[in-house]
């Protein structure tokens, strides 16, 4: 079956069912539009929660922000992942004291809050 699906790839890494596909989900702009402020009320609640808390968080039109997290960029990565929350890798020319945070769902994001705030000892509480 992988061999017979070969014929469709296109040569970079999305495949021509992948292309096809998402040309004619961006027809449904029904589900574009709730999907965006599904994204944006995730991506506000984590702005406002690291805000809340007292770090420096950038304004983002994406599914990611930056946050100036005040620890090692490293420690915050393991403690996290302790938790079971991934954070990526440094992206420069953010320094070490900034995290890249991805944003998921609005659940996701409650349950990486908790994290957060045990990673970087804050009042979860006071920051929601």
């Amino acid at each position: 079956m992988i061999g017979e699906l070969r014929e469709f790839h296109s040569g970079n890494t999305v495949n021509t069912p992948g292309i096809i596909a998402g040309s004619i989900s961006i027809l449904d702009i029904q589900r574009l539009n709730e999907e965006s402020a599904r994204n944006t009320e995730a991506r506000q609640y984590t702005i406002d929660w690291f805000k809340n808390a007292g770090f420096e968080a950038t304004d983002s039109q994406t599914n990611f922000i930056f946050v100036k997290t005040g620890m090692n960029a490293q420690e915050f990565r393991d403690g996290n992942r302790e938790n079971g929350v991934l954070v990526g890798r440094n992206f420069p020319p953010y320094s070490e004291e900034w995290a890249r945070i991805s944003i998921g769902t609005l659940e996701q994001m409650e349950q990486a809050t908790e994290s957060f705030a045990q990673v970087l000892r804050v009042n979860a509480t006071a920051a929601a």
